[in-house]
């Protein structure tokens, strides 16, 4: 969906409405394909950007997608997080003898999820910094002006 020419609020209104039907839909569904399927649509959605990036022209709507990156780096580490507290879970769930077995493997894991959400609020914290650092000279090439 092209944002250019069209209003925030526009484009948030549809967001709403399609995040709304999404949820409708995500209920009466098994949530595991769920997951899987929102991991697929991410992939999709960066190889798509791959591919628009160094498209002629593209450059106007740089600043608004690093925008688009840092809150959706910011949705994937609350993400993460939700699927580490899903996997502390799961490891309550093993009976007492078996849990004892697998307690090096459930801190080996919810440590990993820690680190790679570290990661990804860092590389939050990154695109944002880089949006406001490039924002001003990016939105001169929005209005035509180098």
């Amino acid at each position: 969906m092209a944002i250019i020419g069209t209003s925030r609020r526009e484009h948030s209104e549809h967001s709403a409405r399609r995040t709304r039907d999404d949820r409708a839909d995500a209920a009466a569904r098994d949530s595991a394909n769920e997951l899987y399927d929102r991991g697929s649509d991410l992939l999709l959605a960066a190889q798509e950007l791959r591919r628009a990036a160094p498209q002629p022209e593209s450059a106007v709507a740089i600043a608004a997608t690093l925008g688009c990156i840092e809150a959706a780096l910011d949705a994937l580490a609350h993400a993460t997080a939700a699927m580490r507290r899903e996997t502390d879970r799961r490891f309550s769930q093993f009976e007492p003898e078996t849990a004892a077995a697998c307690n090096a493997a459930r801190e080996n894991t919810r440590q990993a999820f820690t680190d790679f959400v570290g990661a990804l609020q860092d590389a939050n914290r990154s695109a944002r910094e880089l949006r406001e650092r490039t924002g001003p000279a990016l939105a001169r090439l929005t209005v035509g002006s180098p």
